[in-house]
């Protein structure tokens, strides 16, 4: 069952206005570079993982078969609280 569409999914790119910076603060600037550092280190790892999975036969056929059944599936309706009589 997906949690997010796939509109929701989409690669976006991060960036960060350094310019923008204003505080002279050592502990802003140093929590603002491992921010940045992090950022880094995810987008190398999910662009790690966009290549495992299309480099692999095998995975590449199970986003396949996930891509299908999530696009064929139904959506279902949102649970309601069933009225209480009066």
């Amino acid at each position: 069952m997906p949690f997010f569409s796939s509109e929701k999914l989409k690669r976006r790119e991060i960036e960060i206005d350094r310019s923008a910076i204003t505080c002279d603060s050592p502990e802003v600037k140093k929590r603002l570079s491992r921010i940045d550092a992090n950022y880094r280190q995810l987008d190398s790892m999910l662009s790690d993982i966009e290549s495992t999975i299309s480099n692999d036969q095998r995975l590449s056929q199970i986003d396949a078969t996930i891509k299908t059944v999530t696009q064929t599936a139904k959506k279902k309706r949102k649970w309601r609280r069933p009225n209480k009589p009066r």
